[in-house]
C-alpha cells in the first residue's frame, strides 16, 4: 500500500513538473502582434511629381512594427471607371520604414489616374494597408 502511495505521489509530482514546463515552453508566437494591421503600420501617399517624360510616385511608411516582414509599393488605376483595373507594382520587401518612390514613363497620357501606396504583411488576416488616393493627370 505504501508503494502505491509513493508511486502515486511521484507520478503527481512528475505531472506538475511536466505541465509547468509545457506552460513555460508554450508561448504564443503571435502574442506580441497588435490587434489590427493598421495599429502596426502607417503609410502615407504623397502627390506624384509629374514631368514631360515621367511620373514619380512617392510615399512613406511612417510606422512599421519591428520584426514584421512586409512588401510595399504602389497601386494605380484610371479614375471614374465603375470597375477599375488596378495595376500594382512592388517596390521592396523586408523590414522597412521610411520614404520610397517609383518613376514610371509608360502610364497613359491625357487620362485622369489615381495612385496610392500600400504595405502588406502575411502575419495578418487583413494584410494590406493602403495610403491616401492621389488624383493626377499626365
Amino acid at each position: 500500500m505504501k508503494l502505491i502511495k509513493n508511486t502515486a505521489l511521484l507520478l503527481s509530482l512528475a505531472m506538475i513538473v511536466a505541465v509547468s514546463a509545457c506552460q513555460e515552453a508554450d508561448t504564443d508566437p503571435l502574442a506580441n502582434l497588435p490587434e489590427t494591421f493598421d495599429e502596426a503600420f502607417e503609410i502615407r501617399t504623397d502627390q506624384p511629381e509629374i514631368t514631360s517624360s515621367e511620373v514619380t510616385f512617392k510615399a512613406e511608411i511612417l510606422k512599421a512594427k519591428e520584426g514584421h516582414p512586409t512588401t510595399y509599393g504602389f497601386m494605380w488605376f484610371r479614375s471614374g471607371e465603375s470597375e477599375p483595373v488596378v495595376e500594382e507594382i512592388e517596390v521592396g520587401s523586408g523590414e522597412f520604414s521610411g520614404a520610397f518612390e517609383l518613376a514610371k514613363s509608360d502610364l497613359p497620357k491625357g487620362i485622369d489616374l489615381v495612385v496610392c501606396a500600400y504595405v502588406r504583411s502575411s502575419l495578418y488576416l487583413e494584410n494590406t494597408l493602403i495610403g491616401e488616393e492621389r488624383d493626377f493627370r499626365w
